[in-house]
């Protein structure tokens, strides 16, 4: 066989002689079998499949604006109420291959599989809202508006006991205005509130 009719491998060179002093993850795909490196592994789930079997993917974003008329009683006018919806629906044929591969995993790899997904969506949509939080300030600086964040770090412990002191500061500034007498009134109601009372 010459090297001419070979299948283009999905280890790069650099990977293959990193293996040789440490380890750098080439993987084996669940799909096609082949072993795969970093470079090649699918971007949606690099961990299982090359990129070559799991690309097809699309995610198909709809955006629907309900409206709907409202009578307001206060006003004695017609009012309309709109609302946004945005609906994801994800479609492909590798996106048909994972559903079902599902099926067949155990139950170890499926809670694996399960909290790993939890894990990298909650990291990825902390990415999205900071990208998003970037662009804005982006925005704001372009049009000319001037922002500026202050970023001050407290230590916790800190903070709750001041606030504990301020708070002790007030009741000792309100029980020592307070007469005798008041203060039993003031029992007197709590025992009522806490169901004890007479």
């Amino acid at each position: 066989m010459s090297d001419e009719n070979e299948l283009p491998s999905k280890t790069c060179e650099t990977c293959i002689n990193d293996n040789l002093l440490k380890e750098v993850g080439i993987r084996k795909c669940v799909r096609c079998g082949e072993l795969y490196c970093i470079h090649s592994a699918s971007i949606i789930d690099g961990n299982e499949y090359c990129a070559d079997c799991l690309s097809d993917l699309n995610l198909l974003k709809n955006e629907e604006v309900y409206a709907r008329k409202d009578y307001d009683l206060v006003t004695d006018k017609e009012k309309i109420i709109r609302r946004r919806a945005t609906t994801y629906k994800i479609s492909g044929m590798d996106y048909l291959f994972m559903q079902r591969r599902n099926s067949a995993m155990s139950d170890a790899e499926l809670e694996l599989k399960i909290e790993l997904f939890k894990e990298q969506t909650s990291l990825m949509i902390l990415e999205r809202e900071e990208r998003k939080i970037k662009k804005f300030q982006a925005q704001n600086v372009k049009i000319g508006t001037v922002s500026s964040t202050v970023v001050t770090k407290t230590d916790t412990a800190v903070v709750s006991h001041t606030t504990m002191e301020k708070k002790k500061n007030q009741m000792n500034a309100i029980l020592s205005n307070m007469k005798p007498t008041d203060a039993l009134n003031m029992l007197d109601m709590l025992a009522k509130l806490m169901g004890k009372g007479k």
